[in-house]
């Protein structure tokens, strides 16, 4: 198994100014991960990989070099929010691009028996609102 690891450490959002934006980058490959958990800013690199993980590259015959790894960037720059889904073990968390993918993430969590709440954190005209949707599907604001 390939030896691994990450810097982690804390930026200022450039969308709402948090102080506490969250950064993950691989020392190695130098694949990274940024995120807002106030307003849902993020911004991620990745090389692309098939679904058995293996990384997918533009010329095969080329082998394994860093320029011919493909890689995905995919940036949320005014985003609708910020998402974390409780589960009965756990939280997932989304930057959010849209209201219509946070009704989505919605509709789908009140089918799933493991999900306990669902919390959305929003940065609108200067200020910071959550908003927290509990088993029952009650909103309520925080």
């Amino acid at each position: 198994m390939p030896i691994t690891g990450s810097v982690q450490y804390v930026m200022t959002c450039p969308n709402c100014g948090a102080k506490d934006c969250q950064v993950d980058v691989n020392y190695r490959t130098g694949e990274g991960l940024e995120f807002c958990p106030h307003c849902g800013y993020g911004h991620s690199m990745y090389f692309k990989q098939d679904r058995k993980g293996n990384y997918l590259l533009r010329d095969p015959a080329k082998g394994a070099h860093p320029d011919n790894f493909i890689l995905v960037e995919r940036k949320v720059e005014s985003p609708y929010g910020y998402c974390e889904v409780r589960l009965e073990r756990g939280c997932s968390c989304y930057c959010l691009e849209s209201e219509e993918r946070y009704q989505h993430l919605l509709a789908e969590c009140r089918f799933d028996d493991k999900v306990k709440s669902v919390s959305l954190h929003r940065f609108v005209d200067g200020l910071f609102s959550t908003i927290t949707v509990s088993k029952s599907c009650e909103p309520k604001e925080g």
